[in-house]
C-alpha cells in the first residue's frame, strides 16, 4: 500500500537524535514521570516551552517569585541570561 500523502499544512517535523549521559537520561525519565508525559519528547517538548516562557518573562528586568505555603521567593537562575 503506499504512503499517504503528507498534508502541506502540517508542522514541519525535524527529527534529533542525542547522545545523553546516565545522569541525564535519569532526570528525563523523572521528568517524565512527574509530568504524566507520554514519551521522552513530549517531556523535551514541555521542557522547552517552560524555559522559553521563563527568559520571556524575566526578561528586561523580570524577576521570577515562587510562593509556597504562604511565604513569596525570589529565585534566581543561575547561568540564565535573559
Amino acid at each position: 500500500m503506499a504512503r499517504p500523502a503528507r498534508d502541506p499544512e502540517a508542522p514541519t517535523q525535524k527529527r534529533i537524535q542525542m547522545d545523553l549521559p546516565q545522569r541525564s537520561v535519569d532526570r528525563l525519565e523523572r521528568l517524565r514521570l512527574r509530568t504524566d508525559s507520554t514519551s521522552n519528547g513530549e517531556t523535551v517538548r514541555r521542557s522547552l516551552w517552560v524555559h522559553e516562557t521563563v527568559l520571556d518573562l524575566i526578561a528586561d528586568g523580570g524577576t521570577l517569585l515562587v510562593e509556597k505555603d504562604g511565604q513569596t521567593t525570589r529565585v534566581q537562575l543561575v547561568g540564565i541570561e535573559a
